[in-house]
């Protein structure tokens, strides 16, 4: 099975980046606004995504 890199993903929704990081959605929305490097975009629906860069940041500050 590819990982989500290999298939050259380039937007996650919030509920994407919760399941792959095991972290709560409001845990993400709170990193967002202690991090200013985190920069969650909307879609035209009002969904949270993320780019491959922010999840592999939320990644790294999970694993520290």
């Amino acid at each position: 099975m590819k990982t989500d890199k290999e298939t050259g993903k380039l937007f996650y929704r919030l509920e994407e980046v919760s399941r792959i990081t095991g972290l709560e959605p409001k845990v993400i929305e709170a990193w967002e606004k202690d991090f200013p490097f985190l920069h969650a975009g909307q879609t035209g629906n009002g969904h949270k995504i993320f780019r491959q860069k922010d999840l592999d940041i939320i990644l790294r500050s999970r694993n520290s």
